[in-house]
């Protein structure tokens, strides 16, 4: 139905704003969308919205925001009423007019949480050579055992990953990923704190625990202008919260782990 698809836009420039936006519109299943503009900074769009979201007539709108962008983001997704939530920044590209038809045929199955295209990151190394990194999700990259359980998520290099193929994560995000609506209900559990990626994290792996899976395909592919995240997270879950239960849960939800320490 018209609409009923929300893109909330981490818009960190108006000009690049305006490019995502008609990445969106040029989606197979545009009709489908309802913008929501969440600037990083009071006057990232330079002014009023991007002209070209007048393609969206009354369906673009600009959230208010008194914290982060991200955390704002997380804010409008807990008023969108059960609707599925496509989470992006304007770092992203959407080459392929089929990304929002793909992702929304995954989330279709009542099991899957999020999903998210692969990610591709261009870069100029040092030496003036392309370095390409492609980012496939969050997946466990050390677990360790000593005194409590702890995981630690990162973002390894899927630049290899077979063509048309579709594989379980942790967690989808922070750039782009679509949440089914049900799956974003867990936010009214989590406490205020933390914010921005941790919250995104948590939410992630609260489904992850609850039986939901997410999924990054390679069918469709995405390109961003930002650098990778770059960095492990440790303790996601929060020091201490857990336990080993809560740890096999997750691991059989994960594609990867590196390292397990004792």
């Amino acid at each position: 139905a018209p609409g009923d698809v929300v893109a909330l836009v981490l818009a960190h420039d108006a000009d690049r704003t305006a490019a995502l936006l008609e990445d969106l519109a040029a989606q197979s299943l545009a009709d489908r969308l309802t913008v929501r503009l969440s600037p990083v900074e009071p006057d990232a769009l330079g002014g009023p919205v991007p002209a070209v979201a007048t393609r969206f007539g009354e369906r673009c709108t600009v959230v208010a925001s008194t914290g982060s962008a991200m955390d704002a983001q997380l804010a409008a997704a807990r008023a969108v009423g059960g609707r599925a939530v496509l989470l992006v920044s304007d770092t992203v590209r959407l080459p392929d007019p089929a990304t929002l038809e793909t992702l929304l045929v995954l989330i279709g199955e009542p099991d899957v949480a999020s999903a998210s295209p692969l990610l591709i990151h261009q870069q100029i190394g040092a030496d003036g050579t392309q370095v390409t990194f492609s980012n496939g999700g969050w997946v466990p990259v050390r677990v360790s055992l000593q005194s409590a359980p702890t995981i630690v998520l990162g973002q390894p290099d899927w630049t290899d990953a077979l063509p048309n193929t579709t594989w379980p994560v942790l967690a989808t995000g922070p750039e782009i990923a679509l949440f089914r609506g049900d799956a974003l209900a867990l936010l009214e559990q989590m406490p205020p704190d933390p914010r921005g990626l941790a919250a995104l994290l948590r939410l992630a792996l609260a489904n992850s625990e609850a039986g939901r899976t997410h999924l990054v395909t390679s069918a469709v592919h995405a390109t961003s202008l930002a650098e990778p995240v770059g960095r492990d997270i440790p303790d996601p879950t929060g020091p201490g919260s857990l336990t080993p239960d809560r740890l096999g849960a997750l691991l059989s939800a994960a594609t990867m782990v590196r390292e397990i320490k004792g």
